[in-house]
């Protein structure tokens, strides 16, 4: 995309702007390609300054999920539109940083991420009796998969990419790992197991057609046993 003189003049002028301009899609005076294009670089300027204005600054699209987890870390965050994001993700800001979206936290995260385990002997009376009910929970669908060495509580969890927010269940290959908080009930941990040990069966992520497969034909075997009738 070409950028005028006169767009870039603006766009240099916004970084002075920047404290007194909102970060969101500014409607153009006419709907001319120059006036959008002035647009564009306009709002792609004050987000690089904006953004230089804090170490380590994010510029993220408008998801609640992390943004806590970002802040408390350290992190500047700023919300623009998905429109913007798209743009000026993997430049630079102000002063010449990369400049990165809530995306990239998950990953650093991600990468330094350490579990909390928690072993059965440190569970509540209550959550020991929810825990120790994981074999019949198991049994209700065949058992558990061959390829599952054990079950483990923690109390963090990575984030969910979809959506932001802090898995209560991780099937990683070997282990089915459950956040602690869904011992409090029966239907909670129960929930969370058998969906993961969908995950294990199928060896698919969420939202195929195998994982589909897999837990229908769970759903199946669930109800079966509950009537009592031959699956």
């Amino acid at each position: 995309m070409k950028i005028t003189k006169r767009a870039r003049l603006h766009a240099g002028a916004a970084a002075a702007l920047s404290k007194h301009l909102p970060i969101s899609a500014t409607t153009p005076v006419s709907g001319s390609p120059s006036d959008n294009t002035l647009t564009q670089a306009v709002n792609q300027a004050i987000a690089r300054a904006k953004a230089a204005q804090a170490l380590n600054a994010y510029v993220t699209l408008d998801a609640a999920g992390l943004h806590q987890q970002a802040q408390t870390s350290g992190r500047q965050v700023i919300t623009i539109p998905e429109t913007l994001r798209q743009k000026i993700v993997g430049s630079v800001d102000a002063n010449d940083l990369p400049l990165e979206d809530l995306n990239a936290f998950i990953r650093e995260w991600n990468d330094s991420f350490e579990f909390q385990f928690v072993s059965p002997e440190q569970l509540s009376p209550e959550e020991l009796e929810v825990f120790k009910l994981t074999e019949k929970f198991g049994e209700l669908v065949g058992g558990l998969p061959i390829r599952i060495e054990k079950v483990r509580i923690s109390e963090t969890m990575r984030p969910e990419h979809r959506d932001l927010s802090e898995a209560v269940g991780l099937w990683n290959g070997d282990e089915i790992i459950i956040k602690r908080s869904q011992l409090e009930s029966v239907d909670k941990y129960a929930a969370v197991l058998l969906h993961e040990i969908a995950h294990a069966r199928s060896g698919a992520t969420d939202v195929t057609h195998e994982f589909e497969l897999e837990l229908t034909r769970s759903l199946g075997l669930i109800a079966s046993r509950a009537l009592e009738i031959d699956a």
